[in-house]
C-alpha cells in the first residue's frame, strides 16, 4: 500500500541511527540539519556503560540528545539532553512528534575511557490523506458540470431506453480505495451495472484515504426519462349525464342533479397505464369511482388532472349544477344559563327565562333544521349548533331575537325574554391613594388600611373601585364614582382616618373600609448660597444645582468655603467638618489638578443633600535642570543650566554608562533616551557603541507642554582582541575540548564524511574571522571543506577590530577507511499467509492471501549483513524480529521492507497481500414481527427497508398474501394503500425478501392486523416558527371513515389564544370553489406564546368521530406585540394630552376678578360629553373670602394680594381604542398667585394627574403623572388680558395586557398662553373673546414589556407634540324674570389649527343658560360641539348645580 513521502530528514535517521550506534571512549557522533515534516515521530533507545567512573557532568562520560535546530546561526532547541554519571547509567527510552516542520540534531556521545554509549533511533511518517478522484466517466450520459477533483455533485441525463449504467472511478492517491454505491470498486475500472428508475437515481461514489478516516463522497444524480400520455380515455358520473358525450379531446363538461343529491363520484379511466389521475386533487386508481364529492348547491365545479409519466398534465372539469332548501326551522335552542320556558319545540316561537343576579350575560345555541340555513342572534351570525357571543344582560328583563334565514331567503323569528335579579355586592374591588401605598396590599376582603405620606403630602384623593357597578360609593360620606378619584382630603401631620362606605344595588347591603393616613415631618436639605474665598463658582450658584467647578492659579494652595441652607434647622459639614450656615470653613489644601470639595445639608428629618465643587489648580511651567552627571567620562564643559549641548570620552572596556539628571522642579518630569528617569536617580544603563553616541535628556514642566532638551556625546575607544569564545565542527569532536587560550587541536570523523563545516564565535563581535582563508561571520558555519581519507588540516584566523592583532587556531581532521555495501535480505516471513513465490535473496517482489477475518499481520526480516538496517513500511525493525502489527483492507495491501546498508546502499523487498471480502449480510427496518394496524377502506404507508449486499437491493412478497389493495414497492420496499372497503378483516401472515445485485437475499416474516372501518379524527401537532403564521391543518389527512359531512370546533383552549374555524376546499386547484376536504384555520392572537389546543370532531355518513385535538407550540409575533404595545401607548399618551390640554387651568387676573364677585366658596361642575363624563371643584382663598362678604353682605371688601387656591377634576374618558369601555382621569391641581399690582399677578401652580384607560382584549394603561411651573397674567390695556404658563413634569406608567405587562416613564412640558378680554356692551350683556396657543410636548423613555413565561421585548421611546392655536367668543346677557330669577343665557364659537402631531383645522360652537334662584341655588348648563380636521366630531353637555348653606 502506498505510504505518503517521508521527509529527507526521517530517511536520514532511519538510515544512520535506524540499525543502533555504539560509541567507543572518545567518539561522538552529531548528526544536524536534518529537514523533517510536521507529524513525523521521532522514537530514540539510549544506553551507557562504563560511566559510574565518570564526573557529574555531560562531558565526562556518554550520553544522548535530540534538538530542534533554527535561526543562522543555529541557535539549538533542548528536547532531550540526558547522560550517564558516577552516580547512575544512562538508560533512556522515548518518542518524540514534530509539531511543525522544522531543522533537527541527533547527538550520541561516549567521553570517558572505557566507556561505551548505545543509541537506536528511528522515524515514522502519517499515512496519506488524500481522498479525492482523479477522474469519474458513466458508462452513459454525461457530467454537469465537467469533472473537476474538487467539485463533490454532478448531474447526468440519459434517455428512457437506459435501464442501467456503469461508474468508472479513478483514484489521484494510489493507496486510497473506492465503493460505489456500497460497492468496493478497483481504480480505473468500472463498476457493476447499476439498475435506473425512471426519474432520479443517486450514484455515491465514496473515495477513503490512505489514513483510513479521511473521505469524500461524490455524487451523481442520474435522471432517466419517462413517457408524456395525459388523456383519459373514459370519464362518467354516479349521477347525472354529461353534456357532450365524452371524447377524449374534450376537456370541459357540465350535469345537472335535483337537490336530493348531495354528492356523487366520478370515473376516469387513463389511456396510458403509467400516468396518474386525481380527483380534485385526490388520487384515484383508473376505471374506479373517486370517493364521495359532496354537492353544494348551486354550481360546483370537478376537475379531473391526468399526470403522463414524465409529469406533463391535462385537466378535465365537469360543472355539476345542484337545485336549492327552503327550511328556516330551529331543531334546537339553548342558553348558558337558565331553562326556556316552555320546553323547546320547534314551532314554539316566543319563550321566557330568568337568571341569577351574578349572570351578568350568558350565551345562546341555535341549531338549524337545515345546514343551509343562517341564524343570527340579536342580529349577529351565530353557526348553528355553535354559542352566540356573550349577551349582556340588564338587571331586569332582557329580549333575545334568533333569526333563521333558509337556503332560499325564507324567515323566521325566534324570542326568548330573559328576567335577571338585582346585586346584593358590597364589596370594592380596589381602593388607592393619590399618594402613599396602603398597609397591608388592598383585598375585597380586608376593611382597615394604614397608609404613610412625606410632609409635603397636605392632602390625597382617594380612588375606590366597586366590585359591582350598580354599586354607590362615599369617602368620608361624600359620594364618589366607582374607579375615580375622591375630592382632595386635608391631612394634618399625624394620623388621618378616611372612611369608604359601599352600598349594594339593593340598596341594604353596606360595607365600610377605612383608611389611617399618617403624615410625616419636613425635609429641606437645600443651600441658599455657596461661595469660595478664591475662584468663581461655575454655573452661578443657584439653590436646585448641586455640581459646579472653579479655577485658581498654581500660586493658590488653599481656600475656604463659605455655605448657608435655605432651612435654619438643616445642619452642613464641608469635606465631612461642621461648618456653620453662613460661616467660612476651615483653610482646604488644594493639589495641582482637579480637587473635589463637597458639602452635605442635613435636614432636620435626616434627609441629605450633596454639593460638589471641583476646584482646579493650574500646573507648573519650569523645564529646567538643576544638575546633570554620568558613571563613567567628565562632562565638558561643567555642568550649567542654561547649558545644552555637552561630551564626553570613555574606554573600550566601557560598554555602557549611567546619567543622572535633577530637575530644577520636582514636579518636572525626566526622559533619558525616551526613558522616563527619576529626577536625582541614575538612568537604565545605555549601551555604548564604538564612536560617538548621542545621549538626549529631555525635561517636560509639570504643565506637560513646556519641555527642555539637554544633548550629551559620549565617544567610546576602538578593541584589541582577536581571541575565539568557541570553535565547533559540523562533524568530529575537538581534542582537547576548545579553550579560548589553546589554539591546537584534532579530530576524526567517519569515512562517510567527506565534508565538514566549521563555526568559530569571536570573542569580541567587532573582531573578524577566516576559516582557510575563507571569511566566515562569528557564530556561522564556514562553506563545506572537503576532507580527503587520513589526515586535513584547517586554520582559522581571528583579526581584532583595531585590524593588527591576529590570533590563529588549527585543527587536523582525521577522516576514516570506507564501510560496507551489503543491503540485502537472508530471509522474510508472515505472521500469516505463505510467500509467492519461496523466499530467496535475489528476489525483492512476492504475494500472499489471507482470509476476511485476517486484519492484520507481522512481518519478520533478517539482514545478510548485521551492520545493515531494515524498515517494514517505514518503521524500523530488528533483524530477526517481528513487525508491529499492519493493519489489511480488504482486497490488496502493500508491504514494503526496506534494507539500508552501513555504507547507506538500499535494497526494497514488496508483498502484495490480499484480503478476502466478507460474506454479504442483511438487516431489515422495522425487525420482523407484527406493522402497525390498518383498515378497511383507509391509506396506509409502511416503509420496510433492508441494509447490506451491494448494488441495488429488489423486495418481492416471498410467503403469505397482502390484504387486498395494498402494494409492496420493490425497488424501497414500502407498503402502501389503500385497502379496498371489503378487504377482509382479519390477521395477515407474509414474508419479505430482499435480493442484491449479486444475487444474496434474506427475507422477514411480518403479521399485519386489519380492522373494520370507522370514523376516527387524529391528534396532530403544529409546530410554528416565531415570526410566521400557521398553516392551515387538513382535518381529513389521517382520518378514517370518510367522505365526512361535516367538521366542528369544539373548544379552544386557552379561550384568548387566537380564532379557530373550519374552511373547506383548500386543495382545490382549478376552476370554481369544489369542497375536497375540511381544514382547522387558527389564527393566534399574536402576543400569545405557549400551547394552545384545540378540539375538534367530524362527522360522516357512519357517525360521528371521537375528539380530536391539535396542538399548536406557538412563539409569539415580536413585531405584532411591539406595534401593538406602540399603539396603546401612544393613543394613550395622546389621550392624555388632550385631557391635561382641556383640563389645566390656571386663574388669571380675570378670574382673580370674577373671584371677588363669587358667592359661592366652592364651584363644582358635572360634564358629561362624547368622550366622558367630567365632575370637578374648585375654590381659593380670594373666592372663600368673596363667598364670605357676599354671606355676610359686605361688598368689596380689601383685597389680599396673595391668594392660594385648589383645584380638582375627575372625568369619565371614551375613545375609538377603548372598545366601548370606560377610562377614568382625575387631576388635582393647587397653586399660589400674588397680585403684584391691579395689573400684574405672578404664580406657582402644581398638577398631578392620574388616569385608566381600558382598552380592547382586556389591556389597561394606568399612569400617574405631574406638571409644575410658574405662570403670569397681565392686563395689556383695560379689559385685555394676557395669560401664559410654563409646566414641566413627567409621569410612572403601568402597562397590563392579556399576555404582556410592563411598564413606562415620560417627561413633559406644556406651555399655555393666551389673550382674553371682556367687554361689557351694556350692563346686561358681556362679550368674553379669547384668543390662545398651546404646545404640548412628551417624551416616552425606552421601555420593555414581558410575559408571563419570561419572553422579553424592547419599545423604542419616542415624542408626541401638538401645538394648537384657537379664536374664539362667547357672548352672555342677564334677564331678570318676575320672581327675582336670575337668566343668563349665552352662546360662542371658536376654529383653529392643530399642527405638529395634531389633526389640523379644527372648530367648534356652544349655547349655554344659568339660572339663579334667590341667592341661593345656581343651575347652570351648556352644550358644545366640536369638528376636528381628520373628520372625528363630538358633542358634549355640562350641567352644574351650586349652592349656599
Amino acid at each position: 500500500m502506498a505510504m505518503a513521502a517521508p521527509s529527507a530528514g526521517c530517511t536520514a535517521i532511519n538510515s544512520t541511527w535506524g540499525a543502533g550506534k555504539t560509541l567507543a571512549a572518545g567518539a561522538e557522533l552529531w548528526d544536524e540539519s536534518l529537514v523533517m515534516n510536521a507529524g513525523e515521530v521521532i522514537t530514540y533507545r539510549a544506553t551507557t556503560s562504563g560511566s559510574l567512573n565518570a564526573a557529574n557532568d555531560r562531558y565526562s562520560g556518554g550520553g544522548f540528545a535530540l534538538y530542534t535546530e533554527e535561526g543562522s546561526p543555529p541557535n539549538y532547541g533542548v528536547i532531550v539532553e540526558e547522560y550517564g554519571t558516577s552516580v547512575s547509567e544512562l538508560d533512556l527510552t522515548g518518542t518524540h512528534t514534530v509539531p511543525a516542520g522544522g531543522k533537527y540534531v541527533v547527538y550520541a556521545w561516549s567521553n570517558f575511557s572505557g566507556a561505551t554509549a548505545q543509541a537506536t533511533v528511528s522515524c515514522s511518517w502519517p499515512p496519506s490523506a488524500d481522498a479525492t478522484l482523479q477522474s469519474l466517466a458513466l458508462s452513459a450520459g454525461a457530467l454537469d458540470p465537467a469533472f473537476t477533483s474538487g467539485e463533490m455533485t454532478y448531474t447526468a441525463s440519459v434517455p428512457n431506453t437506459t435501464a442501467s449504467v456503469k461508474v468508472t472511478p479513478k483514484v489521484t492517491d494510489t493507496g486510497a480505495t473506492i465503493t460505489v454505491n456500497g460497492v468496493a470498486v478497483t481504480s480505473g475500472d468500472a463498476s457493476g451495472s447499476i439498475p435506473l428508475d425512471v426519474g432520479e437515481n443517486t450514484l455515491t461514489t465514496v473515495v477513503t484515504a490512505e489514513d483510513g478516516t479521511t473521505t469524500k463522497t461524490y455524487t451523481v444524480t442520474v435522471t432517466r426519462a419517462r413517457s408524456a400520455n395525459a388523456d383519459l380515455s373514459a370519464l362518467s358520473l354516479s349521477a347525472g349525464t354529461l353534456s357532450p358525450s365524452f371524447a377524449s379531446g374534450t376537456t370541459g363538461y357540465t350535469a345537472s342533479v335535483p337537490n336530493a343529491t348531495t354528492s356523487l363520484t366520478l370515473t376516469p379511466t387513463i389511456s396510458d397505464a403509467n400516468a396518474t389521475v386525481t380527483v380534485n386533487g385526490t388520487s384515484v386508481t383508473s376505471g374506479a369511482p373517486s370517493g364521495l364529492i359532496a354537492l353544494a348547491v348551486g354550481d360546483n365545479v370537478v376537475t379531473t388532472v391526468v399526470t403522463a409519466h414524465d409529469g406533463t398534465t391535462k385537466a378535465y372539469t365537469v360543472t355539476v349544477t345542484r337545485a336549492a332548501s327552503s327550511n328556516s326551522d330551529l331543531s334546537g335552542l339553548s342558553m348558558s344559563a337558565g331553562a326556556l320556558s316552555p320546553a323547546f319545540a320547534s314551532a314554539t316561537t316566543a319563550y321566557t327565562s330568568s337568571v341569577a343576579n351574578a349572570t351578568a350575560s350568558l350565551t345562546v345555541t341555535p341549531t338549524v333544521s337545515d345546514t343551509t340555513a343562517t341564524v343570527t342572534v340579536n342580529g349577529a351570525v351565530v353557526a348553528s349548533g355553535s354559542a352566540s357571543g356573550p349577551i349582556a344582560l340588564a338587571v331586569g328583563n332582557n329580549v333575545v331575537t334568533t333569526v333563521v334565514t333558509a337556503q332560499d331567503g325564507t324567515t323566521k323569528t325566534y324570542t326568548v325574554t330573559i328576567a335577571r335579579a338585582p346585586s346584593a355586592n358590597a364589596d370594592l374591588s380596589s381602593l388607592s391613594l393619590s399618594a402613599g401605598t396602603l398597609s397591608p396590599a388592598f383585598s375585597s376582603g380586608t376593611t382597615t388600611y394604614t397608609s404613610s405620606v412625606p410632609n409635603a403630602t397636605t392632602s390625597l384623593t382617594v380612588t375606590p373601585g366597586a366590585s359591582d357597578a350598580t354599586a354607590t360609593i362615599t369617602v368620608n360620606g361624600v359620594a364618589v364614582a366607582s374607579g375615580t378619584a375622591s375630592g382632595p382630603i386635608a391631612l394634618a401631620v399625624g394620623d388621618n382616618v378616611v372612611t369608604a362606605v359601599v352600598t349594594a344595588q339593593d340598596g341594604t347591603t353596606v360595607n365600610t373600609y377605612t383608611v389611617t393616613v399618617t403624615r410625616a415631618a419636613s425635609s429641606n436639605a437645600d443651600l441658599s448660597g455657596l461661595s469660595l474665598s478664591a475662584g468663581t463658582l461655575s454655573p452661578a450658584f443657584a439653590t436646585g444645582t448641586t455640581t459646579y467647578t472653579s479655577s485658581v492659579p498654581n500660586a493658590t494652595t488653599s481656600l475656604t468655603v463659605t455655605p448657608a441652607v435655605s432651612d435654619p434647622l438643616a445642619t452642613i459639614t464641608v469635606n465631612g467638618v461642621a461648618v456653620a450656615s453662613g460661616a467660612a470653613s476651615g483653610t482646604i489644601s488644594l493639589s495641582v489638578g482637579p480637587n473635589t470639595l463637597t458639602t452635605i445639608v442635613t435636614a432636620a428629618d435626616g434627609t441629605t443633600n450633596t454639593y460638589t465643587v471641583t476646584v482646579t489648580r493650574a500646573p507648573s511651567t519650569n523645564a529646567g535642570l538643576s544638575g546633570l552627571s554620568l558613571s563613567s567620562g567628565t562632562l565638558s564643559p561643567a555642568f550649567a543650566t542654561g547649558t545644552m549641548a555637552y561630551t564626553a570620552s570613555v574606554p573600550n572596556a566601557t560598554t555602557s554608562l549611567t546619567l543622572t539628571p535633577t530637575a530644577s522642579d520636582p514636579t518636572a518630569s525626566i526622559t533619558v533616551n525616551g526613558v522616563t528617569v527619576a529626577s536625582g536617580a541614575a538612568s537604565a544603563s545605555v549601551t555604548l557603541s564604538v564612536g560617538s553616541n548621542v545621549i538626549t535628556t529631555v525635561v517636560t514642566a509639570q504643565d506637560g507642554t513646556t519641555q527642555t532638551s539637554y544633548t550629551l556625546t559620549v565617544t567610546r575607544a576602538a578593541s584589541a582582541n582577536s581571541e575565539l569564545s568557541g570553535l565547533s565542527l559540523s562533524n568530529g569532536t575537538l581534542s582537547p575540548a576548545f579553550a579560548s587560550g589553546t589554539t591546537s587541536y584534532t579530530a576524526s570523523v567517519s569515512n562517510s564524511t567527506t565534508s565538514l563545516a566549521v563555526t568559530p564565535q569571536t570573542s569580541d563581535a567587532t573582531a573578524t574571522v577566516a576559516v582557510n582563508g575563507v571569511a566566515v561571520a562569528s557564530g556561522a558555519a564556514s562553506g563545506a571543506i572537503a576532507l580527503a581519507v587520513g589526515s586535513n588540516t584547517v586554520t582559522t584566523v581571528v583579526t581584532a577590530e583595531d585590524g593588527t592583532t591576529q590570533t590563529s587556531y588549527t585543527v587536523i581532521v582525521t577522516r576514516a577507511l570506507a564501510a560496507s555495501s551489503d543491503a540485502s535480505l537472508s530471509g522474510l516471513s508472515l505472521s500469516s499467509g505463505s510467500l509467492s513465490p519461496v523466499f530467496s535473496a535475489g528476489s525483492t517482489s512476492y504475494t500472499a492471501s489471507v482470509p476476511n477475518a485476517t486484519t492484520s499481520l507481522t512481518v519478520t526480516p533478517v539482514v545478510s549483513d548485521a551492520a545493515a538496517t531494515v524498515t517494514v513500511n517505514g518503521v524500523a525493525v530488528a533483524s530477526g524480529a517481528a513487525s508491529g502489527p499492519i493493519s489489511l483492507a480488504v482486497g490488496s495491501n502493500t508491504v514494503t521492507a526496506v534494507v539500508t546498508a552501513e555504507d547507506g546502499s538500499v535494497n526494497t523487498y514488496a508483498v502484495t497481500v490480499t484480503r478476502a471480502a466478507p460474506v454479504a449480510t442483511f438487516a431489515f427496518t422495522p425487525a420482523a414481527g407484527p406493522l402497525p394496524q390498518a383498515m378497511a377502506g383507509e391509506k396506509y404507508v409502511q416503509p420496510i427497508s433492508a441494509t447490506g449486499g451491494s448494488g441495488a437491493l429488489l423486495y418481492a412478497v416471498s410467503a403469505g398474501t397482502l390484504p387486498k389493495g395494498m402494494v409492496l414497492n420493490v425497488s424501497t420496499g414500502e407498503l402502501t394503500g389503500p385497502l379496498s372497503e371489503d378487504a377482509e378483516v382479519t390477521d395477515y401472515s407474509f414474508t419479505i425478501s430482499v435480493t442484491d445485485a449479486a444475487g444474496s437475499s434474506a427475507s422477514a416474516a411480518y403479521t399485519l392486523k386489519v380492522t373494520a372501518r370507522e370514523v376516527s379524527a387524529p391528534d396532530q401537532t403544529v409546530n410554528v416558527p416565531a415570526g410566521s403564521s400557521p398553516p392551515n391543518v387538513y382535518l381529513n389527512g389521517g382520518a378514517t371513515g370518510g367522505p365526512f359531512s361535516d367538521a366542528q370546533v369544539l373548544t379552544v383552549t386557552p379561550a384568548n389564544a387566537g380564532k379557530a374555524e373550519i374552511i373547506e376546499g383548500e386543495l382545490a386547484q382549478v376552476g370554481a370553489f369544489a369542497p375536497v376536504g375540511y381544514y382547522l384555520k387558527f389564527t393566534p392572537a399574536p402576543a400569545f406564546s405557549g400551547q394552545v389546543k384545540i378540539a375538534y370532531q367530524l362527522t360522516a355518513a357512519a357517525g360521528s368521530s371521537n375528539v380530536g385535538v391539535i396542538t399548536y407550540n406557538l412563539s409569539f409575533d415580536a413585531d405584532a406585540v411591539v406595534g401593538e404595545i406602540d399603539s396603546l401607548v401612544r393613543g394613550f399618551v395622546q389621550a392624555r394630552q388632550n385631557l391635561l390640554a382641556s383640563s389645566i387651568q390656571v386663574p388669571g387676573l380675570l378670574d382673580r376678578r370674577r373671584m371677588l364677585t363669587a358667592a359661592d366658596p366652592v364651584t363644582m361642575r358635572v360634564s358629561p360629553s362624547r368622550d366622558g363624563v367630567g365632575m370637578s371643584f374648585a375654590t381659593s382663598l380670594a373666592q372663600l373670602e368673596a363667598a364670605r362678604n357676599a354671606a355676610d353682605g359686605i361688598e368689596g371688601g380689601e383685597v389680599s394680594p396673595l391668594n392660594v387656591w385648589l383645584d380638582a377634576t375627575m372625568m369619565l374618558h371614551n375613545r375609538e381604542q377603548n372598545d366601548d369601555r370606560w377610562g377614568g382621569f382625575g387631576l388635582f391641581s393647587v397653586g399660589v398667585d400674588y397680585l403684584l399690582n391691579e395689573k400684574a399677578l405672578v404664580g406657582f401652580s402644581l398638577h398631578v394627574d392620574h388616569m385608566t384607560d381600558p382598552t380592547k382584549d382586556d389591556a389597561e394603561i394606568r399612569g400617574t403623572g405631574w406638571l409644575a411651573g410658574p405662570y403670569t397674567s397681565l392686563e395689556l390695556t383695560t379689559g385685555i388680558f394676557f395669560n401664559a404658563s410654563l409646566l414641566y413634569g413627567g409621569s410612572d406608567n403601568d402597562i397590563d395586557t392579556a399576555f404582556f405587562d410592563g411598564s413606562f416613564d415620560s417627561s413633559r412640558w406644556m406651555w399655555d398662553s393666551s389673550i382674553t378680554g371682556q367687554w361689557d356692551l351694556d350692563e346686561d350683556t358681556i362679550v368674553t373673546p379669547k384668543l390662545r396657543a398651546v404646545y404640548l410636548n412628551e417624551d416616552v423613555d425606552d421601555y420593555g414589556v414581558r410575559n408571563d413565561a419570561g419572553g422579553e421585548v424592547g419599545l423604542e421611546g419616542f415624542a408626541l407634540e401638538q401645538f394648537r392655536v384657537s379664536l374664539g367668543a362667547e357672548i352672555e346677557r342677564q334677564f331678570t324674570l318676575e320672581n327675582e330669577m336670575a337668566l343668563k343665557p349665552r352662546v360662542g364659537a371658536s376654529a383653529g389649527y392643530s399642527g405638529l402631531d395634531g389633526s389640523g383645522m379644527f372648530g367648534s360652537v356652544l349655547a349655554g343658560v344659568s339660572l339663579q334662584a334667590n341667592e341661593a341655588w345656581v343651575v347652570d348648563a351648556m352644550l358644545r360641539a366640536t369638528v376636528e380636521g381628520d373628520g372625528e366630531a363630538y358633542v358634549g353637555a355640562r350641567v352644574g348645580v351650586g349652592g349656599r348653606f
